[in-house]
């Protein structure tokens, strides 16, 4: 008589459950690994960044000091907002063209910046200013003196401009009183010795040359 025998499944060696937890470690440490990559990949990327963003602003700082250096001497009314104007159309531009990783950092350094342009071409717009004003001023002193010292009539010239011109500071009415003796110590008539007596009495000698005091006593 034949027997039949039913065919078992023979055990495995290794649990179900060991097989499962083989298989999530792997995928752990490849995730692991693939997050390290893309750190690396980030870190990488803004380093980059960082360093053509460093470029960038070490270029407009060489490129704006230079400016300022080759403009500042002939700064006058409206320099310093016409810089600002220029500087921020070109920080416009840079911002454009800057990669997107550090972005605001460079924006950051552009505005601070900006503060210190600022600040240097209002100083040399201010001097420009007191510049012009001092060699407009002393211009003016020399048209004066010229008609006070070519008049026939030096007297009523000298009257005339300290009428005309209130506002002369005590220097300039010293140095036309100067020119106006000059004049009448160089007619030498009795009656332009006289004017220059009238003016010392007038007690507005003080500005005298020991020279003219000389000339007038005599």
């Amino acid at each position: 008589m034949v027997e039949f025998v039913t065919p078992r499944a023979t055990p495995s060696a290794r649990e179900a459950g060991q097989i499962v937890g083989s298989g999530s470690d792997a995928l752990n440490r490849a995730g692991a690994a693939a997050k390290r990559a893309a750190d690396t990949f980030t870190e990488f990327y803004e380093e980059e960044a960082r360093i053509e963003n460093d470029l960038l602003f070490a270029t407009a700082q060489a490129d704006w000091s230079r400016k300022f250096d080759e403009t500042k001497k002939a700064a006058g009314a409206g320099y310093a907002k016409g810089m600002l104007e220029q500087y921020d159309a070109y920080v416009a531009e840079v911002m454009a063209e800057s990669p997107e990783r550090g972005k605001d950092n460079l924006r950051l350094g552009f505005d601070k910046y900006r503060l210190s342009i600022q600040e240097k071409a209002m100083a040399a717009e201010a001097a420009a200013r007191a510049a012009a004003k001092a060699k407009a001023q002393a211009e003016a002193m020399q048209q004066r003196t010229l008609m006070l010292a070519r008049s026939d009539e030096p007297v009523l010239a000298y009257d005339e401009i300290m009428s005309s011109n209130p506002n002369l500071s005590d220097r300039e009415v010293k140095a036309l009183s100067g020119v106006l003796v000059d004049s009448l110590l160089a007619d030498g008539s009795e009656w332009a010795l006289d004017r220059a007596q009238e003016f010392i009495d007038g007690e507005r000698g003080d500005f005298l040359t020991g020279e003219q005091y000389v000339s007038i006593e005599k």
